[in-house]
């Protein structure tokens, strides 16, 4: 009998623990009192975030060198809305500013932004383009493209599928750049395709991607105790790797890649290239920390970029590591949750869980729950052995 106990006991503290660990919202920071050591307060509309001046990157960064950009009184921003996110794009280099997860707040109150804020001019924005031409590459950045929503500064698609791209031509260089954004694609929220060419004179050229420093999250701030250092993460045949930051960044990884990117404990940037033949590179960078920190300490992040022969075409996932949410984009995103060892039975169990629940609507109830019909499937098995 005091086995059973025990037993129960067990399995219901490890589910308990691993879904705290792994499923539960992130914890919202405690706000200190002192205006010189908490983030300045969002906007209520998110795109007017200001920018921290000065920002300023690691000396040892190891994250290949932007061209240095003069904004342009001709760029636009673009603000694409759905029922989960709320994009910023500017027709500037045709880059991604903001991506505002609206289901969840940082400590301000405020949809948490996955693009880190503080990232110095010297590294790629998220969706920049390069080539193996510098110039090239200096052109595409400063660039000012047209874009398919014409004079309107808004794509509102709520639930829906939708497009938006940007085009840019050069008739002295003979330089075309085309990219192309295709938002909630078989209606998965976080899913965003990405279709890029690059063509001179009609020579067609190879495609980088860059994502900059990626899974920058809102809710850190002074005196919080809680840390989400980012994690390489990436699938290659049939093999899940996490490699740490300093060994990935030696030397391109060459594909194909299930999936690549980078990630923490509840959020995700990753591109999904499936058999296509990409280069995936990873590039550690430290930023300052987004509030007066007089000790000026910095904070890890990693850029990743993937790279095409030709012109690509990835997907890329940007949002929460929910079990569900993941296995509907691709089965296999689902190992980017580390289930430990025990994933053989943590995994089975958590859906057990979360089938109980759904009729409970309580996870406490549930454990309960779940905890009987353990037992009771086990009891046969106990009462032969004691036969």
């Amino acid at each position: 009998m005091e086995k059973r106990v025990f037993l129960a006991i067990a399995l219901s503290l490890l589910v308990l623990t691993v879904y705290q660990y792994y499923f539960a919202p992130p914890p919202p920071a405690t706000q200190t009192a002192t205006a010189d050591q908490s983030p300045a307060a969002a906007p209520q509309n998110p795109t007017a975030a200001s920018q921290p001046g000065a920002p300023t990157s690691s000396p040892g960064t190891s994250a290949p060198a932007a061209p240095a950009v003069t904004s342009s009184p001709d760029a636009r921003d673009i603000v694409v809305e759905t029922d989960s996110i709320h994009a910023v794009f500017s027709t500037q280099g045709a880059v991604l500013k903001h991506w505002h997860l609206k289901k969840y707040m940082d400590s301000t109150g405020q949809p948490l932004d996955l693009i880190p804020i503080q990232v110095p001019d010297s590294l790629a924005k998220p969706f920049a383009l390069t080539t193996e031409d510098g110039n090239l590459t200096a052109k595409m950045a400063a660039a000012v493209y047209q874009v398919s929503t014409g004079s309107s500064t808004e794509l509102s698609l709520g639930s829906n599928s939708g497009v938006l791209s940007f085009d840019y031509r050069d008739a002295e260089s003979g330089l075309n750049v085309h990219k192309r954004f295709e938002f909630q694609p078989k209606g998965q929220p976080y899913l965003l395709n990405v279709d890029a060419t690059i063509d001179v004179a009609g020579v067609a050229k190879p495609v980088t991607i860059e994502l900059g420093p990626s899974v920058g999250l809102g809710y850190n701030e002074a005196g919080s105790r809680f840390g989400y250092p980012n994690q390489i993460v990436h699938s290659k045949g049939g093999k899940v790797d996490r490699p740490k930051p300093a060994d990935a960044a030696l030397a391109p990884i060459d594909g194909p890649f299930r999936f690549a990117g980078v990630g923490d404990h509840y959020f995700l940037s990753a591109a999904l290239p499936g058999e296509k033949n990409v280069k995936v590179a990873y590039h550690p960078v430290q930023l300052p920390l987004p509030w007066n920190d007089p000790q000026n300490r910095k904070r890890d992040f990693i850029a990743y970029s993937v790279a095409s022969p030709g012109a690509a075409s990835v997907p890329f996932f940007l949002g929460p590591k929910l079990f569900d949410t993941l296995r509907a984009v691709d089965v296999e995103l689902v190992r980017t949750i580390d289930f430990g060892m025990f994933a053989f039975l943590v995994v089975p169990l958590l859906q057990a869980l979360k089938w109980v629940n759904g009729f409970i609507g309580n996870y406490g109830w549930s454990i309960i729950v779940l905890t009987i019909l353990i037992n009771v499937v086990l009891f046969p098995l106990r009462h032969r052995s004691m036969v």
